[in-house]
Formats: structure tokens, sequence, C-alpha cells
């Protein structure tokens, strides 16, 4: 790998994220620089995750469609490989032969879909910055090719915050509009296997401005509704704390702003039933995203979550063991990134935020 090639990739993807794309437009524009140094056979596939629980709210991939067959393998194994409790334990950047995840099974299922593809070499970054994680990014080699070697781990590793950076903001402003609040909730009921056993027009609505959309003829849902399906169905077996905010994702809609989605079993039937409801995203939930959206650094977001509890300068700065200048400080820097001018507005922007 040559250090200037490098180097100039850096700071051309330093320049993109910072530019304001879009999000398949920044993930376009940064395939090109990526592959410049870590060279690739198939057009990577991008994912974006909740920030909270982790679960896959979208993917891109401009060449290879996923197949149908395929939603429920991958959307399983990133289930199983990302998991809220020891996401901050895990490297930054993994080739398929350092991953190992939870279940054999899963992994051995999701190695035969990359064996099935020809591209067993596979490479994967989160993307993440400031201890919040946006999404991820696979790049993948014909099984024939080398594997992905030292170097090239370590340059992804180099780029990913940047990768981040540029999926924040795209993510920030992604909700373009935003339905009214009255709109009632819609609900999706899935047996044992994630397909539909009925869903209400209301979920159908709801479901369209979803990144993937639905596709009546096939039965095809969005990645995020089987995501939070899949992750309820693992606590009706055991395998998840039986808790339902870990069944849940915020998505933006291209029609609903901020969708939140629960899912949960649904106990008195002879067979497993799963219930996914969407609704608006609860005006807490979009000032949370907002703030972590905005680039706050940690403590600048301790510091915001306080102020929209109703705490004081000096309670602040007597909890964080601050003084209350520098809680002030931060709080400019809050005010500055958030685009909002008093606490008052930091307070409401939850209902403000798209």
């Amino acid at each position: 790998m040559r250090a200037d090639v490098a180097d100039r990739a850096v700071d051309g993807l330093d320049r993109l994220a910072g530019s304001g794309l879009a999000l398949t437009s920044f993930w376009q524009a940064a395939t090109t620089w990526v592959r410049r140094v870590v060279p690739f056979d198939f057009f990577p596939c991008w994912y974006t995750l909740d920030t909270v629980s982790l679960l896959l709210t979208g993917h891109y991939n401009a060449q290879l469609p996923v197949a149908d067959h395929e939603v429920p393998v991958i959307t399983d194994y990133l289930e199983d490989r990302y998991d809220p409790a020891t996401i901050h334990h895990l490297p930054t950047v993994s080739t398929t032969e350092q991953a190992a995840p939870g279940d054999p099974r899963r992994w051995s299922t999701y190695r035969s879909l990359l064996a099935a593809e020809d591209a067993e070499h596979e490479l994967t970054a989160l993307l993440r910055e400031n201890s919040t994680c946006w999404g991820a990014v696979t790049l993948h080699r014909a099984t024939a090719n080398r594997p992905f070697d030292g170097e090239e781990v370590d340059f992804l590793a180099r780029i990913a915050p940047l990768l981040a950076r540029g999926t924040r903001r795209a993510l920030r402003t992604a909700p373009a509009s935003c339905s009214p609040r009255d709109e009632a909730p819609g609900v999706v009921l899935l047996d044992e296997h994630l397909d539909v056993v009925s869903a209400t027009a209301e979920a159908e609505r709801w479901m369209s401005g979803l990144p993937g959309g639905v596709d009546a003829s096939t039965g095809r849902l969005p990645w995020s509704v089987l995501a939070v399906a899949a992750r309820a169905r693992r606590a009706a077996h055991g395998e998840k704390p039986a808790d339902t905010r870990t069944a849940s994702a915020r998505v933006p809609s291209r029609s609903h702003g901020w969708v939140a989605l629960h899912g949960s079993p649904l106990h008195g039937s002879p067979e497993l039933r799963i219930s996914v409801v969407l609704d608006s995203a609860s005006p807490g939930s979009r000032r949370e995203l907002l703030l972590r959206a905005s680039g706050l650094s940690d403590r600048e977001h301790e510091v915001a979550g306080l102020v929209t509890r109703g705490y004081s300068t000096r309670e602040i700065a007597r909890m964080l063991c601050l003084s209350p200048y520098t809680v002030q400080d931060h709080l400019k820097a809050v005010f500055a990134k958030t685009g909002v001018h008093s606490r008052r507005e930091l307070i409401s922007a939850g209902a403000l935020a798209p």
C-alpha cells in the first residue's frame, strides 16, 4: 500500500464527510475513495444501525440487490454479531477470519451465503464516532483472490470515523417531512418464519417510506421491520433478554420523519406470532437522535441530556464534578452544534425535529 495514495484518500474522505451529501450519494462517493487504497471485487454493502439497539435500519448496495431469501440470513447474522452489550469492546474493523459471532450455526449459514456469491473474503468496519455507532460497511473479495491484509485493516480503521461522520450528517437531514401527530400507529403480524400474517392499512403507509420500502407482490418487508421482528423472535426463544426496549429501532422515513418500530411476541396462540408496531418517534427519542446526530462529544451529550431533564448549571456541575464555567462552555458547544440558542429551545428540540 502506497502511503501517499492512502493519505490522499484520507484527505478526500475528510472533505467528503463534511460536504453534506445525501446518504447514498455519500456512500457512492466514499466507495470510490476506498477502492483506490483497498481493492475489492464487489460493490460494498453499507448498513445503517439504530444507535441504541444496534438493529439494522437500512441497507444499500448499488450492484447486488439482496434476494428475498438472503434478508433473514443477513439480519440474523448482524443481530448476532453486533450486540449492544459488547459493541464497545469490538474492534472497529475485522475480517471474516477474525469475526467470531456467538452462534456458530448462524455464522456457518452466513459463510455459506458468501460462498454462494463467490465472496468469501469479507472486511467489515463499524461506523463509530464518539462512542456512537451509526452503521457498518463490508467489502468483499472473490474466493480465489487473497484475503484482506493487516495494512488494509489498519487503513479502514483509520477512515472509519470519517465514514461515520458523513453517515451521521446525512442521517441528521434524512427525514425531510413529518407525518401528522394524530396519524394512527400501524401493526404488522408475522409468523415464526417472519412471513406476514396480516397488516393494517396504516402499517402499509408507514412502511412505504422506510428504506427498502415494501413490495406487496412478493411480501418483502423493509429490513428494519425484519430486524425488529427477528430480535423479538429471539427473545421469545430465550436467546435475548425479554426486554421490549431491545426490540426497537428508530428509522428515517421519506414520508414520516423518524419512525419508531417496536417488536414483541404475542402470547396465547399455539403458534408463535410476532407483532411490530410502527408509529412516529416520541419527542424525547427525536431529541436524543438530534443530539447524537449533531456530533456532540460524550461529555457534551451528557450535559445536554441533563439540561433536557431540567437540571440547572450548578446542579450539573455538582453531578459531573465540573466547574459551572466548564458546564457553560460545554453548553455553548451544544448550542452551536445543534443550531439552538437557549435551554428552552434544546428542551423543545424533540418536538421541532422531523
